[in-house]
């Protein structure tokens, strides 16, 4: 009952203009719990300064409620990149399948891609996997890239065929590359017939190595 009628007093101190106090509601912020106090937080997220933005969208993530989630994922665009970091990383602790599409967008600004990797890697959802291997139609390169080695971490079997594809038939050696090798941690003892044809439609030979280590 305390902390419910503390709870007004916390979020008056955080959206606040008092740095002592935001900085005093951001360290009790992990003391109060539930639902309803997680989705206040996060409709103040995009009026607080960007410093405290990190540490709140921190704090919100860690409590792995997914209320905060459309608040996070509205600010994986900002132009602070440190807000936008946190941003990016929080949307791996608490989003699902629908967050696929959102992560590979933002995978346009190159320097966030290492931070998306690991948020798409550690996605939970039945669908996540299948909803990359949709993603892999993105028109660049280098997402693609990406989209292949997120679904070597995540060891997902279903993506064999489609990795396939990429090695025999994208057009960019880069891709090939990256989709040999994450065949070689996802795929099984079916696929090595298809790997063994693979070896008369290799570009380079270097592309053939990584069909023979993908078979081993």
């Amino acid at each position: 009952a305390q902390k419910e009628k503390a709870a007004p007093m916390l979020l008056a101190a955080l959206t606040g203009k008092d740095r002592t106090m935001r900085s005093a509601a951001i360290r009790c912020l992990g003391n109060f719990k539930g639902e309803e106090i997680t989705k206040a937080v996060a409709d103040k997220l995009a009026t607080l300064p960007p410093q405290s933005q990190v540490q709140v969208i921190g704090i919100l993530a860690q409590r792995q409620d997914g209320a905060a989630l459309p608040a996070i994922t509205a600010l994986a665009s900002s132009k602070s990149d440190d807000v936008r970091q946190a941003a990016l990383a929080g949307m791996g602790q608490l989003g699902n399948t629908a967050t696929v599409k959102p992560l590979v967008a933002a995978m346009s600004n190159e320097s966030d891609r290492p931070t998306i990797r690991q948020s798409l890697s550690r996605l939970k959802g039945d669908g996540v996997d299948k909803a990359l291997i949709a993603a892999l139609g993105a028109a660049e390169p280098g997402v693609r890239v990406e989209i292949a080695a997120v679904l070597n971490a995540r060891d997902a079997g279903v993506a064999a065929d489609a990795l396939l594809g990429l090695a025999s038939d994208d057009e960019d050696p880069n891709v090939r590359k990256e989709a040999l090798k994450a065949l070689g941690e996802v795929s099984n003892s079916k696929m090595c017939p298809k790997l063994v044809d693979l070896m008369g439609n290799v570009k380079k030979s270097s592309e053939l190595r990584g069909i023979v280590n993908a078979i081993i």
